[in-house]
């Protein structure tokens, strides 16, 4: 009775995945993104054409890289939206003709038209199954556009959806012929339900031609998305250009491609978020599951500046099952209020707000009279909290994210206490505005029926210098029930705020005072882990820069299957380079991504070009920052190229100030200034602290609020001083150190070797791959431009050990994207010193029974690592060479046989070539004889087998 539901506005396009889940992003054909990797090379440069014009899917990688809008600049900046001083409040499955003014009563602003075809020209009230004719899109035009006034006339915008309605078949565009020639996705039938920008523009002219285009502020382009690809940007950039007070709107899911809004001009993220469903479960459990997600709103939101509405359920009588609680529908919107969401999206006014039925107007729902007065705080409240910036969150509540903030933690709190279930969400006005902000204050009590929790008195304690005065709530409370602010009494006088509230409700706080404002923005958390850092994307709740839609535009396809590319899949080890004036070149940058680096440093000045070429391969920028740069100019850089999905953070380059004194704090106190700068301006980002020549100076910089600072490690070989032997025993002795520091403070063990130190290949090898198996998280080479450039016999041989490392590299990880493996007993025959290490054949039972000299071998604990099959292999030995000479190719390759005990029946060494199509070999030797050709210097990762695995 409801019609032909189309995935463009029906109820079944926006349930049909009611978890949120977010699926993976379609590789090279389809309705995905286009890799351009094995296409016709590229032309460019020639005198001759290219011959493939009639590629749809036309996003190139140079598209991507070098049009991504910079310096960073909010999407709603470039366009006239009729709501943009409001904050918006609309609904999914929204209402009826017959509807309008009871959703208006509940204080939307934003009306989709997606239900107006069917209930107002098809299936009105008055002759219910009376269809006179199949409607053609022209016909289901005039009908919005009839309707627009009524709309307009309850003071509400439009949200244009073509929504819902049974449609001549005939009928195949908007415009008939005039909406013909545009892109859209390949459906069954070969029609997709999408508007076209051919059918964009013919709705566009039409609705100026009729004077209607005012009552217009959105256009609904597509539902499910998880990135913005070809059809959609051709509609986007018609808008900007012909229509830009017209915005358009897509639903994706959480976490999906929000950089591919940003880079594409759109300016809402409305992620499908139902972690709240149903009237059965436990209500806390799915709090914390939505309030997870707006956690991560929070961060998206302000990296690729989108104006956050989240689309978070109430139900919609069927795949996601509706609620019935008074405190579920509270806690969901001010909650998104206090994690500084700019607009609300219901998912779904029918069933889950309103009762839809076929014939007439339909009844409320319990939740009705809930989302009326929630919507009525969240409009007046939700104007001031949009023209101010949400900062970080304090809670006494359930919090199982990284970055959860307690009450009265740390020297000078910004919340000195509060009553138990409690949240709040901190904001304050941008620079150069008087010293003022806002609490967003939320009870966290929550059940999953009406009525269940009595209003109680919640109380607030803030520093004494924080002014406060609560503001009044929307027009249905219009005044909170009981509420005082009062300065209290005790060891230390605070400033208390006191107002009852029900199960979910919240309160908004008006604060001001410069030290106040200023420890708002001191109580915001690194995002990231300071104990695991790493390049893994991770969801939910992000660890590292990168972004959801890593790999596609060809950047991974480049990086890893290329001849001579890294034989290795998907690298989250971190391994990077200093390049002072950054790679000077897009030919530079791919030879630097094919040599194994993840990570390499510019200046300001060169990081629009840099960026764009390290997002065609893959590679990842720090901006360079010396003891020189203010922590206002590191705020700037943050802040104008945050957005992009290829900006790392900075190197904060101690190695750069001559006059710094040996003391580690005080050495640091500038980098120090510049990371707490870089946490408030862009969390997200990550400061890399050179200069760390002790483990000690690497915890002090951790101590100071920056967690990863590369121990520098000296590998000068002096004639005469030190021998490789000695140098080499140093090494271990020094990652030892760090990995002793790394225990005791949170922060990444990471490694800088600087590629002017020797010319010795052994002894570069040898440090650099024993870093890894005693718990370097991350690798630096120092020096790159000056020792080592783009094409010398240096940089072809870092390369060759960072791509063995980029394969090894994830096992050795030991948090998100990492396998987490680590030494369980050593065995050597070196004459470099090994602590804890013990002979092989000492005992029968040894896993190790012989080995040639100048070995150490390292038995592993851990998951193990995957091989082909959906398999894994879950014993590992580690062997390093210590045939080391300080000179270039002294130590030559040598062939050497390890006997392992006798229950052994095969070993597998750890290697691939993703371009041959194995990127991890899937043979092995039989036997326990183990047969390696090692050149000095050089490790080797292998899996072994024993006969009990078999039974």
């Amino acid at each position: 009775g409801q019609g032909q539901r189309s995935t463009l506005s029906g109820q079944s396009g926006a349930s049909g995945r009611g978890s949120g889940a977010r699926p993976q992003h379609q590789p090279a054909g389809g309705v995905g993104v286009p890799s351009r990797c094995g296409a016709t090379p590229s032309l460019a440069g020639t005198p001759y054409p290219r011959d493939d014009w009639n590629l749809l899917c036309e996003r190139e990688v140079a598209d991507i890289a070098e049009a991504y809008p910079l310096p960073c600049r909010a999407p709603r900046d470039d366009w006239e939206f009729a709501l943009q001083d409001e904050f918006v409040i609309t609904a999914w499955w929204p209402p009826k003709m017959n509807q309008v003014d009871q959703y208006a009563d509940a204080h939307f602003n934003l009306m989709g038209t997606g239900n107006v075809v069917s209930s107002a020209c098809q299936f009105n009230s008055s002759m219910p199954h009376n269809i006179t004719k199949n409607f053609t899109t022209t016909d289901a035009f005039n009908c919005i556009a009839e309707h627009l006034p009524a709309i307009a006339a309850r003071g509400m915008k439009a949200l244009f959806s073509t929504g819902h309605y049974v449609k001549d078949s005939r009928s195949w565009a908007f415009g008939e012929t005039a909406g013909f020639g545009g892109v859209t996705p390949v459906q069954g039938n070969g029609y997709s339900s999408y508007l076209t920008a051919p059918e964009v523009q013919w709705i566009v002219e039409e609705l100026t031609r009729r004077n209607l285009s005012r009552h217009v502020a959105q256009i609904f382009l597509h539902d499910d998305d998880s990135d913005v690809t070809q059809e959609t940007a051709d509609v986007v950039d018609y808008l900007l250009k012909n229509a830009p007070h017209i915005t358009p709107l897509v639903n994706t899911f959480p976490d999906s491609g929000p950089e591919t809004l940003y880079h594409s001009r759109i300016p809402y993220f409305s992620p499908e978020e139902y972690s709240v469903t149903g009237t059965t479960g436990n209500a806390t459990a799915m709090l914390v599951g939505q309030l997870q997600y707006y956690h991560d709103n929070s961060m998206l939101q302000e990296r690729y500046q989108l104006d956050t509405w989240p689309l978070f359920s109430l139900g919609d009588g069927g795949g996601v099952p509706v609620i019935r609680s008074d405190s579920l529908v509270r806690v969901q919107v001010y909650t998104a209020l206090a994690y500084g969401a700019r607009g609300l999206y219901y998912y779904c006014w029918g069933h889950g707000i309103w009762n839809w039925v076929e014939d007439g107007v339909g009844t409320p729902t319990a939740n009705y009279p809930f989302v009326k007065e929630a919507n009525a705080d969240a409009l007046a409240w939700g104007r001031l909290l949009i023209q101010t910036r949400f900062v970080g969150s304090v809670t006494s509540g359930p919090c199982t994210w990284r970055q959860c903030v307690r009450p009265g933690v740390g020297p000078d709190p910004s919340i000195i206490s509060m009553s138990t279930d409690l949240m709040t969400g901190l904001f304050v006005a941008p620079k150069g505005q008087p010293a003022e902000g806002y609490i967003m204050l939320v009870d966290l009590r929550v059940a999953d029926t009406v009525g269940a929790l009595a209003p109680r008195a919640a109380h607030l304690g803030l520093p004494a210098d924080c002014t406060a005065t609560l503001v009044n709530p929307g027009v249905e409370r219009r005044r909170y029930a009981s509420a005082g602010v009062g300065l209290g009494r005790g060891r230390s006088t605070t400033t208390t705020v006191d107002v009852t509230l029900e199960a979910g409700q919240g309160a908004l706080i008006h604060v001001s005072g410069a030290r106040c404002l200023e420890r708002f923005q001191a109580a915001r958390q690194w995002w990231f882990d300071p104990t695991a850092i790493s390049l893994a994307h991770t969801y939910p709740s992000e660890q590292s820069p990168k972004a959801s839609t890593y790999g596609s535009y060809g950047a991974s396809q480049s990086r890893y299957k290329s001849p001579g590319g890294l034989s290795a899949g998907e690298s989250n080890y971190i391994v990077g380079g200093s390049w002072a004036n950054g790679p000077g070149s897009d030919t530079d940058t791919k030879a630097i991504a094919d040599a194994g680096f993840l990570l390499i440093s510019a200046p300001r000045a060169n990081l629009t070009e840099t960026l764009g070429w390290a997002a065609a391969y893959g590679v990842f920028v720090a901006s360079i920052a010396d003891h020189q740069a203010s922590p206002a100019d590191v705020a700037l850089t943050a802040t104008a190229f945050g957005c992009h999905t290829n900006f790392f953070g900075f190197v904060l380059d101690g190695t750069r100030d001559p006059a710094a004194p040996p003391n580690c704090t005080s050495a640091l106190a500038w980098a120090v200034a510049q990371g707490g700068a870089l946490r408030q301006a862009a969390h997200w980002q990550i400061p890399v602290v050179l200069g760390a020549t002790v483990p000690e100076c690497a915890a002090a910089a951790a101590e100071g609020g920056l967690p990863f600072a590369p121990m520098a490690t000296d590998l000068v070989a002096v004639p005469g001083s030190a021998t490789p032997t000695a140098i080499a025993t140093a090494t271990l002795a020094a990652f030892a150190g760090l990995q002793s520091a790394a225990k005791a403070t949170a922060m990444t063990a990471a490694v800088a070797l600087s590629a002017c130190d020797t010319d010795s290949d052994s002894i570069l090898r040898f440090a650099a791959y024993s870093s890894l198996v005693v718990g370097a998280q991350a690798l630096w080479w120092d020096g790159m431009d000056r020792c080592a450039p783009v094409g010398s016999p240096k940089f072809a041989l870092i390369g060759a050990i960072n791509a063995r490392i980029a394969l090894w590299g994830n096992v050795f990880l030991h948090g998100p994207g990492g396998d987490g493996v680590a030494p369980l007993r050593v065995f050597s025959t070196s004459t470099v010193t090994v602590p804890n290490a013990s002979a092989p054949g000492g005992s029968t039972d040894d896993l190790v029974q012989g080995m040639p000299p100048e070995l150490i071998l390292f038995e592993l604990s851990g998951p193990g690592v995957a091989v082909p099959g959906g398999k894994k292999v879950t014993r590992l030995l580690y062997i390093v060479s210590t045939e080391l000479s300080s000179e270039a190719g002294g130590a030559a390759p040598r062939q050497v046989t390890l006997e392992l005990r006798a229950d052994v029946r095969g070993t597998q060494p750890i290697e691939g070539n993703c371009f041959q199509g194995h990127c991890l070999c899937n043979l092995m030797r039989v036997g326990n004889v183990l047969p390696l050709t090692l050149s000095g210097g050089s490790a080797q990762l292998v899996g072994y087998f024993l006969v009990a695995d078999e039974e």
